[in-house]
């Protein structure tokens, strides 16, 4: 009777213990599940400021001391591509259950290294003055030839920042090898460097027009560049993350939990520029990264 007790006893302690083991343990509210890596670049235009507004900010001697009230402006508008970094953590949320973690949403945070807004604009003086008369020993025929000065000034206002990026993002058909997400983002920093340029070149020679053709010569006269470190800047942009994922190796086999990823970011930039302005600008970002799931 005692060695029955006992056996039941025995099996009823080991089928508590099973028990147990299969009783699902609760896991923490929120778990980081995922690390980002993307190099990049950002297309955004440059913006046009005049030199009354350089000349609030902190700007080279020789845009101070020299008058370009006679130069004309020659600055045209254009796009840029400048490099971004990004380095990004997944955080995923618990179901009702208590027991796993949500495909849907992925909490990203992480920073972003980029080149913040350029402002841009240049100038550019000619003048002329009669030099020589060419006469043709056949024709009598004159030609007469101006020497000539060409001055030309570039200046430009870059910086490097730092931002701290975070994203909502939705993943559609996640099981899948091929898979796509997008989402809502926004990041905000501050400028670790930004500096004024400003390049000069002046060029002179000789020239004119004998039977209809070009004639001549001309070379650099000097040249030179300076530039003024400028205080920081702070900026802020919203974006809207799209993308497409492929996982590098199929499901229970080796690389599974390995991405490549492309996402494309259409935002919208805001750069705050000390004793100058707020400016306000579009821009595309997108790159080629890989993710982990850990």
């Amino acid at each position: 009777m005692k060695v029955n007790f006992l056996l039941f006893s025995l099996l009823l302690f080991c089928l508590i213990g099973v028990a147990q083991e299969i009783k699902p343990k609760k896991i923490r509210r929120m778990s980081i599940q995922e690390l980002y890596v993307q190099p990049g670049f950002m297309i955004q235009e440059d913006k046009t400021i005049n030199l009354a507004d350089f000349k609030k900010l902190n700007p080279p001697t020789l845009l101070l001391n020299n008058d370009y009230s006679s130069f004309n402006n020659g600055y045209s508008t254009y796009i840029s591509a400048n490099p971004t970094f990004t380095g990004l953590i997944g955080i995923k949320f618990r179901n009702k259950e208590k027991t796993e973690y949500k495909t849907n949403p992925v909490l990203r945070i992480g920073l972003q290294a980029n080149s913040g807004i350029n402002l841009n604009n240049s100038f550019f003086n000619k003048s002329t003055k009669p030099y020589d008369t060419l006469v043709s020993v056949l024709t009598g025929e004159e030609f007469p030839l101006d020497s000539f000065i060409n001055e030309y000034v570039d200046i430009s206002y870059q910086s490097r920042q730092l931002r701290f990026d975070v994203s909502l993002i939705f993943n559609i058909r996640p099981e899948k090898r091929w898979s796509f997400f997008y989402g809502v983002g926004a990041n905000a920093g501050v400028s670790t460097s930004s500096e004024i340029g400003l390049r000069y070149n002046k060029t002179g020679g000789i020239g004119g027009e004998v039977f209809e053709s070009n004639v001549g010569k001309s070379g650099s006269i000097s040249s030179f560049y300076q530039k003024v470190d400028q205080k920081t800047n702070t900026s802020f942009s919203v974006y809207a993350p799209v993308g497409i994922n492929f996982r590098i190796g199929k499901r229970g086999r080796k690389w599974e939990n390995i991405f490549i990823y492309y996402e494309a970011r259409p935002m919208v930039n805001v750069t705050s520029i000390p004793q100058l302005q707020t400016f306000t600008s579009s821009a595309f970002q997108q790159g080629i990264g890989m993710k982990f799931n850990l």
